[in-house]
């Protein structure tokens, strides 16, 4: 029986050693530990300004219009400074102010035909003039949008 005591002894120097090692971080929080900095944090914005060009990743850069047309005048410069909504070509418009015309000309016929029929005719080809009259002035409108894209 003597024998088992001593083991009895190292055994608890061992379960309090292992209570010191788990219970060491705890006390660390708990005591005070590593103190800890805050900082609030900030927003900051940097500009720079500096001289050089710009190009892009080849020679040449594709430029495209949202209708077909032959160019008439390129009224910027290579190296010219450039912003957002600057015409940088201009397409031939004869073909636009063509359609415009025509389609004037169709609706003011449309007008005519539909002021007839109303002073005398009957209700059913007063309501055809109309509907054409207005498909007539809802032509225009589309010829004059296309014209102005061009201008």
């Amino acid at each position: 029986m003597l024998r088992g005591r001593p083991m009895r002894r190292s055994g608890g120097v061992v379960r309090a050693g292992r209570c010191l090692v788990v219970a060491y971080p705890w006390v660390q929080r708990v005591v005070g530990g590593t103190p800890v900095h805050h900082s609030d944090l900030v927003s900051s914005t940097t500009t720079i300004y500096a001289f050089g060009r710009v190009e892009g990743a080849t020679r040449e850069i594709e430029l495209r219009t949202q209708l077909l047309g032959r160019i008439v005048a390129v009224p910027v410069r290579e190296g010219q400074e450039v912003r957002e909504g600057d015409v940088l070509l201009q397409l031939d418009d004869a073909q636009y102010r063509f359609e415009v015309a025509q389609a004037e000309a169709e609706l003011a016929q449309a007008q005519a035909q539909l002021e007839r029929l109303v002073a005398g005719a009957r209700s059913e080809e007063r309501r055809q003039s109309a509907a054409k009259h207005r498909a007539k002035l809802a032509e225009l409108e589309r010829a004059e949008l296309a014209w102005k894209r061009v201008r």
